[in-house]
């Protein structure tokens, strides 16, 4: 189940840096979200 999900990404990376860069900044974004809600809580 994980490995079909990372494989779709992985492609449409390969394909474009864009995406790689997109998913990169969101990923950064729900790391800072999370740190936020933890110190908040």
């Amino acid at each position: 189940m994980v490995r079909v999900c990372h494989a779709i990404p992985n492609k449409i990376a390969k394909n474009s840096g864009v995406e790689r860069s997109r998913t990169n900044f969101r990923a950064k974004l729900y790391r800072i979200r999370g740190v936020l809600s933890l110190e908040n809580a």
